[in-house]
């Protein structure tokens, strides 16, 4: 077809059994978590007539839906540079500091004693986490 043809997966399903000239046609994305993947739906007059709506209706659907992604991936990517900045920063003035990556956020665990240096005793456990701007 066209530049699309690559990058597009489609799904075709008749949402009404009633009325099964029309077509529900779905444009994938590569991550649906926070963009919703666009549809339309067609009738299917001929073949011919689906396929210019697809391309008429869905394509320009589909590029808005993948701009919109690849801004929230772009964003999504700065925030963790950043996050994972500020905790290896942190985590460095901390002794035996350890970071852990978990979903958009950064973990820093490190122990320490209250007591006097070269005496044992108890250690204490800390943890902080570090999460983006947006709180996410």
């Amino acid at each position: 077809m066209d530049a699309f043809a690559d990058q597009v997966a489609r799904e075709l399903c008749q949402p009404d059994a009633r009325r099964p000239q029309r077509l529900q046609v779905f444009a994938g994305l590569p991550d649906e978590e926070q963009v919703v993947a666009p549809s339309i739906q067609v009738s299917t007059i001929s073949a011919a007539h689906a396929a210019r709506e697809i391309k008429r209706q869905l394509y320009p659907l589909h590029a808005q839906a993948v701009e919109r992604a690849a801004e929230l991936t772009a964003h999504q990517q700065g925030e963790a540079r950043a996050r994972r900045a500020v905790a290896a920063a942190v985590a460095a003035v901390l002794p035996g500091a350890r970071l852990e990556e978990e979903h958009r956020r950064t973990r820093i665990t490190w122990q320490h004693t209250l007591r006097p240096a070269g005496e044992h005793g108890p250690v204490q456990a800390e943890s902080l986490s570090v999460v983006g701007l947006s709180g996410k």
